[in-house]
């Protein structure tokens, strides 16, 4: 029988990456010759698929400003990129349990891994699935199917956590139950889908015996 799938989002989940994309987002204007976004404008929009910010906050295109977002993000993002308190303790955990760990995340895959290896994380993934590795991007349920399959799990041996109302979505879309985390810019008001909510990693750590029983028993 396949083991517990635990499968995380990865910003406002796991890490603040914040500053380098708020750094990213504006090098990627300056290079158009566009004044910088509202910085809180643009934090808001972590954990969302850039499209979203890019129509929303600039005039330039996609297909354009994606091409020097990536260069300043490949090449800087991971240098200030953090974990969020309590994270390592509870990928440990997790771990130790004999239970397997996937990333879904609206970064590319590459610059996911770059990150996670940086802060001596990427060990604790047995898949990694960007939004460039799945037919579709959240809210759709094609990341979590992709994960399920890379760890060879079950959508009702997994659990997927996440700090976004996409990320309920995509858990809802894909039939997983879904763990809420307070951690990065909505309120537990906008994240009232889910089926849990705690306010950061270190509480769902706390709380882990709790999660397992969403996760399924892996047995």
């Amino acid at each position: 029988m396949t083991k517990s799938a635990w499968l995380f989002d990865l910003d406002g989940t796991l890490i603040d990456s914040s500053n380098g994309v708020v750094r990213a987002f504006h090098f990627a204007q300056g290079k158009f010759g566009e004044p910088p976004a509202d910085e809180w404008a643009i934090r808001k929009t972590i954990g969302y698929p850039l499209q979203q910010a890019v129509r929303d906050l600039t005039n330039i295109p996609f297909d354009q400003f994606i091409l020097e977002f990536r260069k300043e993000a490949m090449a800087t993002m991971h240098t200030d990129a953090k974990l969020l308190p309590g994270v390592l303790e509870l990928l440990a955990a997790i771990r130790d349990q004999g239970r397997v760990m996937a990333l879904v995340t609206a970064k590319r895959g590459d610059n996911a891994r770059r990150i996670l290896d940086h802060l001596n994380a990427l060990d604790f993934f047995g898949a990694i699935v960007g939004d460039d590795n799945a037919a579709r991007g959240k809210p759709d349920a094609a990341p979590v199917y992709a994960a399920l399959d890379l760890l060879k799990a079950k959508a009702a041996d997994a659990v997927f956590i996440g700090d976004t109302r996409i990320d309920i979505q995509c858990g809802r879309a894909s039939g997983v139950p879904v763990i809420a985390l307070g951690s990065g810019y909505e309120t537990e008001e906008d994240l009232a889908g889910a089926d849990l909510f705690v306010p950061d990693a270190s509480a769902l750590h706390v709380r882990f015996s709790e999660c397992v029983q969403l996760a399924g028993s892996g047995n």
